[in-house]
């Protein structure tokens, strides 16, 4: 079974403009140290057999904040 996956790395102000690059402030749910951002041009599948253990889980506002953003690159118009 795939899943879609993205990384996440540390949140650069010059991304604030970005509509692939979704800012994450830390908190105790997605257990980040730091504010950080999901690159979502580099999104991709794996298959969950290779994901060891869940370290945080996004709020249903990130997540939806990157479905929003998966639609506009590649031009969805559902």
């Amino acid at each position: 079974m795939l899943t879609l996956i993205a990384p996440i790395t540390d949140w650069k102000d010059y991304f604030e403009n970005d509509s692939w690059h979704i800012k994450i402030e830390a908190d105790l749910e997605n257990n980040l140290t730091k504010v950080s951002t999901v690159d979502i041009l580099q999104i991709r599948g794996m298959d969950l057999r290779r994901l060891v253990k869940k370290i945080g889980v996004c709020s249903s506002e990130i997540m939806n904040k990157i479905s929003t953003g998966i639609a506009l690159l590649v031009e969805y118009d559902g």
